[in-house]
């Protein structure tokens, strides 16, 4: 797919390939609806067909000045519009509360009781358990492959994409009342205040994995 279509391609954020999915970016409704006229014509003669089921459009109107109107298409097909944005990654890239930490381990605890043969009337502790299965806590699991990714991160150049989303200023964002959403980057901070890790350490990547690295029970 990279390659029949590497002509259309343009710059991240205008275009973004994942593994099964295409992300195309515009700033008018005209605009994605020209690159997705050009994707489907351009995929049908390499033999490809663009599902118009699965393709979906969101608005991201951040001034919220401009009036939501209007829809997409694709030939004379109407695109069905998404009010949220599903995301594509994983649990590395969660801003995650202490309630979601919460339910995480609820959960896991259940699992371990299932694995390990116990139930809750055998009044065996959770560390106990874990040694017989064999598995560190989900939260620090967690810690570590958020903690890992702040480090490929880091090694990036300064001209890399992601690199460039991390700088990304966002005082124009129109933000809503209460408290602002816990993000991603607090979640570092507090992962390497507990760590008592320094980021200047993530260039040296056989120590720096060392020191996030949580080891199994054996």
């Amino acid at each position: 797919m990279d390659v029949l279509t590497r002509h259309l391609q343009e710059d991240v954020p205008w275009c973004m390939l994942f593994v099964d999915d295409i992300l195309l970016v515009d700033k008018t409704r005209e605009g994605v609806e020209g690159k997705l006229e050009l994707w489907r014509s351009t995929l049908e003669s390499k033999g490809f067909r663009l599902s118009r089921s699965k393709t979906e459009y969101m608005e991201c109107n951040f001034s919220s000045n401009r009036p939501s109107e209007g829809i997409v298409t694709l030939g004379d097909q109407v695109i069905n519009k998404s009010t949220c944005f599903r995301y594509l990654g994983s649990i590395e890239c969660w801003p995650l509360k202490e309630k979601h930490n919460t339910k995480l381990s609820v959960a896991e605890v259940r699992m371990l009781r299932w694995m390990s043969g116990f139930t809750l009337r055998d009044r065996i502790r959770n560390e106990h358990k874990r040694e017989k299965v064999g598995v560190a806590p989900v939260e620090d699991k967690i810690r570590e492959s958020r903690i890992r990714w702040f480090g490929h991160i880091k090694r990036r150049p300064c001209d890399d994409p992601v690199r460039r989303v991390e700088a990304l200023d966002l005082t124009y964002v129109k933000k809503g009342r209460g408290r602002p959403k816990k993000t991603w980057l607090e979640n570092i901070r507090n992962d390497l205040s507990l760590l008592d890790l320094n980021e200047n350490l993530t260039f040296n990547r056989t120590q720096w994995r060392k020191r996030i690295h949580v080891a199994d029970p054996t």
